[in-house]
């Protein structure tokens, strides 16, 4: 009983047939960053940088900013922590 949103990184999915579908396209790398668009039901929402490269990071983004967008965070906001977020490190204890 609660909103579900979706989300598919590169909108390949054809058996998702549901609103809310957030996905990644027009993926570009150049320069160790890679850039971006996040499309909601094929619309795009806005236009991302990031400097951490791969799939498995695309797929993080790409439900960190459906998350942050059904928040209602200024889309600003969002593009700026993306840009400048630079990952974890592990501390060694």
């Amino acid at each position: 009983k609660c909103k579900i949103v979706y989300y598919d990184i590169k909108g390949n999915n054809k058996n998702i047939r549901h609103k809310n579908i957030y996905n990644i396209k027009n993926i570009e790398t150049k320069n160790n960053k890679i850039k971006f668009n996040i499309l909601k039901d094929k619309n795009l929402v806005g236009n991302f940088e990031t400097s951490l490269i791969g799939d498995f990071n695309l797929e993080n983004w790409c439900a960190s900013i459906a998350l942050a967008i059904e928040l209602k965070l200024p889309l600003q906001k969002i593009q700026s922590s993306v840009k400048s977020f630079k990952g974890v490190k592990a501390l060694a204890y």
